[in-house]
């Protein structure tokens, strides 16, 4: 594979990752009960609002790269490293999925961090950067609530 196919599918693993998080968060948000209740879902609540507005500005710097952005569930589930779960309803159970996604994604965006480098696409760099600091922010929170 050349320089650029690595690059498109390592940006593609890390958007679809992003699109499945936010959509982690909203479900665990709208689907919470328990007796962290409220700190939860405004815990949630931020988290998708960090996510959406940041999912739009990654499309806007994957399109910059004279990429396509995948243009349907299915071929953004097909990318994604981070699968959706069946159904959970227990808020500490939604904390530990959340928080291993996290870490998937961290792991994905130093990857693509890594190939950017090599490339010297410094803007796309400084965005990732942002990202995995949000993302670690993120997974320190929810480890802090989980106890571990």
């Amino acid at each position: 594979m050349n320089n650029k196919t690595i690059l498109k599918k390592e940006l593609y693993k890390c958007f679809s990752n992003e699109m499945v998080l936010l959509h982690k968060s909203l479900n665990y948000h709208w689907n919470l009960k328990g007796s962290n209740f409220l700190s939860l879902h405004e815990f949630f609540k931020k988290m998708y609002e960090n996510f959406l507005e940041n999912i739009d500005n990654f499309a806007e710097k994957i399109r910059q790269m004279n990429f396509f952005i995948p243009q349907n569930t299915i071929k953004l589930l097909k990318f994604s490293d981070i699968k959706f779960v069946q159904k959970i309803e227990n808020q500490n159970k939604m904390c530990l999925d959340i928080l291993h996604s996290l870490e998937i994604q961290y792991k994905r965006y130093y990857s693509l961090f890594n190939i950017l480098e090599y490339m010297n696409n410094q803007e796309m760099m400084d965005f990732i950067t942002q990202r995995m600091a949000d993302n670690r922010k993120f997974h320190w929170m929810l480890r802090s609530t989980l106890n571990i």
